[in-house]
């Protein structure tokens, strides 16, 4: 009779006699060999550990059963179920065990003797606890406790679950460390985990490593998820000191305070600020000096007085406002030159400019519409005269693109540079470019024509300075003057320029060969105006003068394809000429220079269109590459180039050479590449260019790449060019198991023929990376030798600064990126994340 009470009482409860042994604790039952462990909790734990834990099963929210197990039942005068012997309960999202189990219809429960309770999110043992069913709440006495989505483990004196979300515990200890191994451990008089936050609170926490303590918290906080949580990240110890302190302000806005206490240059202060809403984000980096430095110290290591304060300030941001507008905009201010070399470990590199850049686009009425602007203007110390704004609208609806460009510059703050200081610029410059759907028998058109006006921005009273030099040529003849004069005349000239660009293409294909031929042909005219009052007739022969040129080209690229039993062949030959002729082109140089080596496959020897030069080349190249039909690997990939000059070119940037007529054709050196991918991971490649008579390497590279994941790796290249040889190494690979050994290097030697202690490093790090089920390390020293500023004094104190840097991170209670991670992300030599990427 009262079992069927106590029946209608708990909704649909079932009572099964059952036999085992209840003895273990939480610690014991949850945890699983790493062998044993499913694939979805071995991403998170090293191969290396013993194994992890994993949450057990639970009822579903959404059943109301309850179903308990028991050896032997009753009641007592105050209607209690005594349920003893290898007792458990199974509720929604609840699961207990004990020896002996005190029932009350209202749901709260008293459990003693090998107790151990399992709800979301935690897994608790004790020798006695207080239950309720309903409200999910629970209180032991001498417990241990397992965090297994977190693999945190501790124990403690007394443990409260106050709700679903809500755990409390005092006097206790926890650790990442797997069972029986305490590395690290914290222990703290208070504990609160809050599930629904995923945050973990501690007061009077010390940190013990071995059991020896190392550091007193009087407060810590850390995350139980990869959700971001205000506190303290990793410091990195070394050189310097950095400390960051992370505010989670909201979903989206967070910011960081750092210190950066740098040994040789003082304590900077560092914030980075960034948001996210539904159109917008953006991230701001400030950094500031903290200190002072004497400046008479700064002025007798470096040669050059500092700026009052160092900072640096670095916006980003982009956004959409509603469907037809969006922009980017980036800028980039620094008190001086030098401030990412004297603050940011592994930086080599000079600020000139202070740079501000924007971009609106917008896509009315199916066109594109973008709108650039650029802004430059001289960092404090450095050498530049000019302020700097380019202005950019771009225009497009297929087929048709239309492109303005207007340049201004001015002298920046009170200087007065020389009028030959002052460069032409665009004053505009419009593009129109058309790419039409393919025309009859898929002939392919594209077409580009533009204007340009090129002028120098001077001031009235430069160009009286100018005309007064034109008149003292007048007075006397002095040499002096006359090359003032005419130097004058030049800087007074203003240019207007227009080309055309046109190109033909068609693609033939048949079942082996693909050949795609292309003619080009462009023509630009120049006119050369003074709208001063100076004579340039001695220089130019007239007031005015107009000049064209034109130059054109065939480019035609082939592909066979052909396959031999199991093996794919693929042959391609390009045969590419290029012809323009002579003419006279003595106006102002506008924005061309002249390629200096026999470049293949070049349409002109000149950069731009400016200056074109007489030219009859013609270039071939032949590549081959085999490989198993189907499959990328293994696979080889040679080619082979070669071109001839069939004129004698003389147009040179000041005028025409006289021909030369024992002139023959000239032969460029060959070019020979090759790649071999032996296997998915391991490639060598080499580049090769050769004298024609094969007599001398005017450069070469050879490399090789060995990357079995996508975090270990190792890469080693060998370059020449222009008589500096450079050895660059990379490598991010395991010495044993979990520990991996961290290694950069670039080196160079001028030498013609050097042997390896000719090299000199100019940028080296070196370090270790232990990584442990419950602790990670990383040692690193990084050394960057002296760079050459541009006045030839060096831009570091000594020869080479060596920096030292330890890191330390205790998983499972969070942790920043660190010095040394923000440095291998750095440098360019194949980092893609730590050898194990565990929690």
């Amino acid at each position: 009779m009262r079992l069927s009470t106590l029946a209608i009482a708990t909704t649909t409860c079932g009572f099964i006699l059952a036999g085992y042994t209840l003895a273990d604790t939480v610690v014991e039952t949850d945890w699983q060999p790493w062998d044993s462990l499913p694939d979805s909790e071995k991403r998170g734990i090293a191969p290396y550990c013993p194994g992890g834990f994993v949450a057990r099963p639970l009822q579903a929210a959404d059943d109301p059963t309850r179903t308990f197990r028991f050896d032997q039942g009753s009641f007592d005068a105050d209607n209690k179920a005594i349920l003893t012997g290898q007792v458990s309960l199974s509720a929604p999202q609840l699961q207990s065990q004990a020896d002996r189990m005190s029932y009350q219809n209202q749901d709260n429960s008293s459990l003693s003797g090998n107790v151990s309770l399992w709800v979301p999110g935690i897994s608790l043992s004790g020798d006695q606890a207080d239950i309720n069913i309903s409200d999910y709440y629970a209180k032991l006495q001498g417990a241990e406790f397992v965090l297994p989505e977190q693999d945190l483990r501790g124990s403690a004196e007394s443990i409260e679950l106050a709700s679903e979300s809500q755990f409390r515990a005092t006097d206790m200890a926890f650790t990442r460390c797997a069972p029986g191994n305490n590395a690290w451990q914290i222990k703290s008089a208070r504990l609160e985990i809050d599930n629904e936050e995923q945050v973990a609170r501690a007061w009077h926490s010390r940190v013990e490593v071995q059991r020896v303590p190392v550091l007193y918290l009087p407060y810590i906080s850390f995350p139980l998820n990869d959700q971001p949580r205000t506190g303290f990240l990793l410091p990195t110890f070394g050189s310097g000191y950095f400390q960051e302190y992370y505010l989670h302000l909201a979903p989206n806005y967070d910011t960081t305070l750092a210190a950066n206490y740098v040994s040789s240059e003082g304590l900077f202060v560092e914030n980075e600020f960034r948001f996210l809403t539904e159109n917008h984000n953006g991230i701001t980096d400030l950094g500031i000096e903290a200190t002072d430095i004497s400046d008479d110290a700064i002025l007798e290591e470096t040669g050059q007085p500092q700026p009052d304060r160092r900072y640096s300030i670095t916006h980003r941001q982009s956004g959409q406002f509603g469907d037809w507008l969006g922009y980017d905009l980036q800028t980039r201010w620094v008190s001086h030159r030098a401030y990412d070399l004297e603050v940011t470990p592994g930086q080599t590199t000079l600020l000139d400019y202070n740079t501000v850049d924007l971009k609106l686009n917008s896509q009315p009425l199916q066109s594109k519409t973008q709108l650039k602007l650029n802004y430059r203007t001289p960092v404090a110390d450095s050498s530049k005269q000019f302020d700097q704004l380019a202005t950019e609208l771009s225009i497009s609806r297929t087929p048709l693109t239309a492109t303005l460009l207007q340049e201004t510059h001015w002298a920046h703050d009170e200087l007065t540079p020389e009028p030959d200081e002052y460069s032409l610029i665009r004053k505009p410059q419009l593009t129109l470019q058309a790419r039409p759907k393919p025309l009859w028998m898929d002939l392919r058109l594209a077409q580009n024509a533009q204007y340009s006006r090129f002028q120098r921005d001077l001031t009235t009273s430069q160009i009286d300075q100018l005309t007064s030099a034109d008149q003292a040529d007048e007075q006397n003849s002095t040499d002096q003057a006359e090359e003032q004069a005419n130097t004058s005349q030049a800087l007074a000239t203003m240019t207007q320029r227009i080309d055309g660009l046109t190109q033909l293409s068609r693609p033939f294909k048949t079942s082996l060969l693909t050949l795609t031929p292309t003619v080009e042909l462009l023509y630009a005219d120049y006119r050369y105006d003074n709208p001063t009052e100076l004579d340039i007739v001695d220089t130019y022969g007239e007031s005015a003068l107009q000049q064209s040129n034109w130059r054109a080209s065939l480019d035609a690229e082939g592909t066979l394809n052909w396959p031999i039993g199991a093996t794919k062949h693929e042959l391609t030959p390009r045969l590419f000429y290029a012809y323009s002729p002579l003419s006279e082109q003595t106006g102002p140089i506008l924005d061309a220079k002249a390629e200096k080596n026999f470049s293949l496959f070049s349409r002109s020897r000149f950069t731009s269109v400016d200056r074109v030069g007489d030219l009859s080349r013609l270039s071939v190249e032949l590549s081959y590459a085999v490989s198993p039909d189907g499959k990328a690997t293994p696979s080889l990939t040679t080619s082979v180039s070669k071109g001839i000059k069939l004129a004698q070119e003389r147009l040179q940037l000041d005028g025409i050479d006289s021909e030369d007529p024992n002139w023959q054709p000239e032969y460029s050196p060959w070019d020979l590449n090759a790649s071999l991918n032996l296997t998915e991971s391991l490639s060598f490649s080499a580049k090769a260019n050769i004298e024609h008579d094969r007599s001398a390497f005017n450069s070469f590279t050879l490399s090789t790449d060995y990357r079995p994941t996508e975090r270990i790796f190792t890469n080693a290249s060998w370059q020449k060019k222009d008589d500096k040889h450079t050895l660059s190494l990379g490598t991010y690979v395991p010495v044993v198991q979990n520990v991996a050994f961290i290694g950069y290097g670039t080196f160079n030697t001028d030498i013609e023929e050097p042997a390896l202690r000719d090299y000199q490093a100019t940028q080296l790090l070196m370090g270790v990376d232990i990584d442990s089920c419950c602790w990670n390390i990383r040692l690193a020293v990084l050394e960057t030798a002296a760079a050459e500023d541009e006045d030839g004094t060096s831009i570091f104190l000594e020869q080479s600064t060596l920096a030292p840097y330890f890191e330390v991170t205790l998983k499972g209670i969070g942790a920043g990126t660190g010095t040394i991670e923000n440095i291998l992300n750095r440098l360019d030599f194949g980092y893609a994340g730590r050898l194990f990427n565990t929690q």
